[in-house]
């Protein structure tokens, strides 16, 4: 028996999910293309990160002109503004050090798409937790 989908609530974990989407873009780069740029690896994971920001920020103003949370997953995981404002800080902190970093990965003789998943995946975590 497959539940209603409007108990689901996607929508809510969008931002998640485009960061998930950006992790699983940049493993695909790591695996079909063994030289991949490092531009081409910032300005993914940026934009994706960006996308994640205006998507908090209109989850954010949704959630504070009804003056309600929105529950989804069966009402297990709990949006309201002090977390939508939290993820918004995550990622904005994580795009802030993948922007301040770019020196490192531009010089950087290690595998620079590591320390992007590493930063990606830890925002996604904190995202997810809070």
């Amino acid at each position: 028996m497959n539940p209603p989908l409007d108990l689901i609530n996607w929508s809510a974990l969008f931002p998640e999910f485009l960061v998930l989407g950006c992790l699983l873009i940049l493993c695909c780069f790591e695996i079909l293309f063994q030289k991949s740029s490092k531009l081409l690896i910032l300005v993914t994971s940026c934009s994706f990160l960006i996308f994640s920001l205006v998507f908090l920020a209109i989850d954010w103003v949704k959630v504070v002109s009804e003056k309600t949370s929105i529950l989804c997953f069966f009402s297990s995981f709990q949006v309201d503004s002090l977390t939508t404002s939290f993820r918004f800080f995550i990622v904005l902190s994580a795009l802030l050090s993948l922007l301040f970093s770019f020196d490192y990965i531009q010089y950087s003789t290690k595998l620079v798409i590591e320390y992007t998943i590493l930063i990606l995946t830890a925002s996604l975590g904190g995202m997810l937790l809070s």
